[in-house]
């Protein structure tokens, strides 16, 4: 895959529902992106979710212990 031309971070702690739907709708959008979730050390199915979805414009990493959305 080339650089792409977007990249939409999206910082989570706990709101698996909510940000499955963020991750969702950024992937249908129509340009050339990557999504990176940075999970704030979630407890909540986030990170199982996130291994499981499988589309390679997605990329996500896991703090072990939450800093606040802007370290994320």
């Amino acid at each position: 895959m080339n650089d792409p031309l977007v990249s939409v971070v999206v910082p989570t702690r706990n709101r698996v529902s909510l940000m499955a739907r963020t991750v969702q709708a950024a992937l249908q959008q129509g340009v050339d992106f990557e999504v990176i979730v940075v999970d704030e050390a979630s407890s909540d199915g986030t990170s199982e979710w996130l291994a499981t979805h499988g589309d390679t414009r997605l990329r996500w990493m896991r703090n072990d212990m939450a800093v606040g959305v802007s370290m994320a």
